[in-house]
């Protein structure tokens, strides 16, 4: 006797679930548009009393029309609620006994739409075509038949819950359980063992090639830097068009290590074993592990613009300067500011839509056998479900050895996340220090020009360069990239109005800061707005705003919640601001992954503006204290109320406390008199 081959089998369990799904599909339709018919009552007695006021197409046919073949008949007699109905009987059954069904020559059975006529046309057909084609499936067609067969079968199942009033969320259980039972016959005929023993090396295959197109797409929206987003719209930085030689240094902040060429940064991971994961089965080196790179630096060291560059030139197919990203399959990206995303599963089904919906619960196996990158931009933003979803992600890979972690954090997160890595990982640090001193000037000189063409600004980029040569060697604080492209901005704008000979990074901020209220104020005093009321109005939300923003640093997050949002749109109309014009100001609006797709929400700028906000708060709090009370210091265990106006407290925790240092070390160098 001949042997099964891999693709007969295909075959078989593809008829498996067009038998099993199917028809329980089809009898749920078949039940729904026949409320009146008793399940005791053959469909054959149905038919012949139908009322004359019935929509059903049986009563517009002539009789010869009618019949039903021998086998049906059978059938009919034998299941009078219709559950042995084969597909063919269930389909013929729907189209002359179901109330409020088009005419059978209307084209809307034949014709592709959204109608629930056309999915019974359609699943019946694609059985028809497994029926009598070759039994013989590839493995990509095996996939992309269960693919549109769950598209055809949840199709149906809404229209025709939609068109005979059933509850959504009896619906919506027929289609898990649909879902449900067509993942268990694909695990049936995937199982890991089968996997592991038949095509594991084809599957990586298909899904690495259907993936990679999508995914490129989506990441290719990540790869824009606007660091000036609360100031202009209009200034999305191509990441490769600005970047420069960031200094990278091995091991942890203030070691006095060796430069490292940003280009060479996979070669501190890069592991020679090419043997694929321990749940594969095969014989693997056992030095070999999977690695975890922590890059940590200081707010606008880079950390994010380089693991944006990292993916941008994975994008390109590993063309670009740094070396050794064609060798992996995938790049997966994790935002930990995104509280949208709890879960290995769920990241993949964000990532990659089309393999997690035509592979489902084999898809996040395959991947662990696949050479992939995953990075984790912001650990220092980590909230309640991205924190989940790290550690879900560290478990889940924790013994594959083709997989690199690639994570960003400000040095005082490093160490704590340090201790929650699971053994079997390689750890490697590195610092990131901003731009080397010598090419500080290229990036003045590429981060203008682009500038200039987004902003049709006529500065002379070579006066602008000189002007920043002249403090680059003096003032350390402008090794950092955002510092750098702040710099830019403000004497773009302001050339003469500024001496940066001696400003400080407190100093830029707040200039940024004032730069921004200006432009705000100038926007609404065209507007026929009295300007002293304006600007009164503006600090009364930016209370709001400030105070906020040292709520969210000692949670971890950048993200504004609705519920404060909401506050800030009440605050402008109540004293006639344009709430558009206020929050986007101030704050950013950055893209977040969500179940409806991809939304926008309005966060702080960035760590270090958050930072600088925090600080305005505890200034303006310190200053209402020293002219009222004396100051309050609570210790609870809780997050601080909500202050909106005349603040009376500032709150600490042990635990929170040196989450607030960079706050204070803002705060300290701001004036009194800062509002």
């Amino acid at each position: 006797m001949a042997v099964i081959t891999k693709e007969e089998n295909n075959g078989f369990r593809f008829m498996k679930a067009l038998s099993e799904c199917c028809r329980r599909v089809l009898h749920h339709t078949f039940c729904w548009g026949t409320p009146d018919k008793p399940a005791t009552t053959t469909l054959d007695r149905y038919l012949h009393n139908l009322k004359p006021t019935s929509s059903a197409n049986y009563l517009k046919l002539k009789s010869k029309d009618r019949k039903f073949d021998k086998t049906q008949k059978k059938l009919m007699n034998r299941s009078a609620n219709g559950r042995e109905f084969d597909v063919a009987l269930l389909c013929r059954s729907i189209k002359l006994a179901c109330e409020n069904v088009a005419p059978l020559s209307d084209p809307v059975w034949i014709i592709a739409s959204t109608e629930m006529e056309y999915y019974i046309t359609a699943i019946n057909n694609m059985r028809n075509d497994a029926v009598h084609g070759p039994l013989a499936v590839t493995d990509e067609d095996y996939y992309e038949n269960m693919r549109k067969f769950r598209e055809l079968l949840t199709g149906c199942l809404k229209t025709s819950g939609e068109r005979y009033g059933r509850d959504q969320d009896e619906v919506t259980k027929e289609i898990q359980r649909m879902n449900d039972d067509l993942d268990n016959i694909m695990n049936e005929i995937l199982g890991e063992e089968d996997i592991m023993k038949y095509c594991i090396d084809d599957i990586k295959q298909i899904i690495i090639k259907d993936s990679y197109d999508k995914l490129k797409m989506i990441l290719q929206q990540i790869t824009y830097i606007n660091p000036v987003s609360f100031i202009t719209d209009n200034f999305q930085l191509e990441v490769d068009k600005i970047f420069v030689d960031i200094e990278v240094k091995q091991g942890r902040r203030r070691d006095n290590n060796e430069h490292i060429d940003y280009v060479e940064i996979l070669s501190l991971v890069q592991t020679t074993s090419v043997v694929s994961c321990v749940s594969s089965g095969r014989q693997q080196d056992s030095s070999a592990r999977p690695q975890i790179l922590l890059l940590e630096g200081v707010a606008g060291s880079g950390k994010t613009t380089l693991v944006k560059l990292v993916t941008d030139q994975w994008i390109q197919g590993g063309q670009g300067n740094i070396k050794d990203l064609d060798n992996y399959d995938l790049l997966l990206w994790v935002q930990c500011r995104d509280p949208t995303i709890n879960s290995y599963h769920h990241l993949l089904h964000r990532l990659l839509p089309d393999a997690s919906a035509k592979f489902r619960n084999i898809l996040p196996k395959i991947i662990k056998l696949c050479k992939v990158i995953i990075i984790v931009d912001g650990l220092d933003e980590l909230n309640n479900n991205s924190r989940t979803l790290v550690k879900s992600l560290l478990l889940e890979f924790q013994n594959c050895i083709n997989t690199t972690f690639i994570c960003t954090s400000r040095p005082e997160t490093v160490e704590m996340f340090s201790l929650t890595i699971p053994e079997d990982y390689d750890v490697t640090n590195a610092e990131l220090r901003g731009i080397k001193k010598e090419h500080a000037v290229e990036f003045v000189r590429r981060t203008h020009q682009v500038i200039t063409k987004l902003t049709n600004s006529n500065r002379n980029t070579d006066e602008l360069v000189t002007k920043v040569i002249e403090v680059t060697y003096l003032q350390e604080h402008f090794c950092l990239p955002m510092n750098l492209t702040f710099i830019v901005y403000i004497l773009d704008q302001e050339l003469d109005e500024l001496n940066i000979r001696t400003i400080t990074q407190t100093q830029l901020y707040h200039k940024i800061h004032l730069m921004c209220q200006s432009k705000l104020l100038e926007r609404l005093t065209t507007k026929m707005m009295n300007e002293s009321t304006v600007q009164k109005s503006v600090e009364e939300i930016l209370k709001i705003i400030y105070a906020t923003s040292l709520e969210n640093l000692s949670r971890d997050q950048l993200s504004f919640e609705e519920e404060t949002v909401d506050e800030l749109i009440s605050a402008c109309k109540k004293h006639d601001i344009p709430y558009h014009e206020m929050l986007s100001a101030f704050l950013s609006l950055k893209p977040i992954w969500t179940w409806q797709g991809i939304e926008e929400r309005y966060s702080a700028p960035h760590k270090g503006i958050q930072d600088y906000f925090s600080a305005l708060y505890i200034v303006m709090t310190l200053k209402h204290q020293l002219q009222s009370s004396p100051l309050a210091v609570l210790n609870t265990q809780h997050p601080p109320p909500f202050v909106s106006s005349q603040p009376s407290y500032l709150y600490f925790t042990k635990k929170k406390k040196t989450k607030l240092v960079s706050s204070w070390n803002v705060a300290k160098n701001l004036p009194f008199t800062s509002t």
